[in-house]
């Protein structure tokens, strides 16, 4: 009799200590959601009992001081961003080169 109880703790706390993993996986997904609906009425309490937004004076535009031209658009950005491109394709096609030469897959003649 002393027995079976003892089996029967052992049984209960095996379950306690072993768990089901894929029970527990499968229990996620609404474990998130159970978490995330009072962060959620939070906000929203949150939103709620925010004044409404202040609308001041609108900015004024600056304007170029007299005698400054401003120069139009330059294709600057562009040139520099093909320039790093042909940089980097060159670099990648080089090194190719150079493995393939050292494996002999690829003769040069001069």
């Amino acid at each position: 009799m002393l027995e079976q109880i003892w089996t029967n703790i052992l049984d209960v706390m095996a379950q306690l200590v072993t768990p089901d993993w894929s029970a527990i996986i499968a229990f996620l997904p609404i474990l998130i959601l159970i978490l995330s609906i009072p962060v959620l009425i939070w906000l929203l309490r949150r939103l709620m009992k925010a004044p409404p937004a202040r609308r001041g004076k609108t900015r004024v535009a600056s304007r170029t001081p007299a005698g400054i031209h401003m120069p139009g658009p330059s294709f600057a950005p562009a040139f520099a961003a093909t320039g790093t491109f042909l940089l980097l394709l060159g670099l990648a096609v080089a090194a190719t080169a150079q493995s393939r030469m050292r494996n002999g897959r690829m003769k040069v003649s001069c």
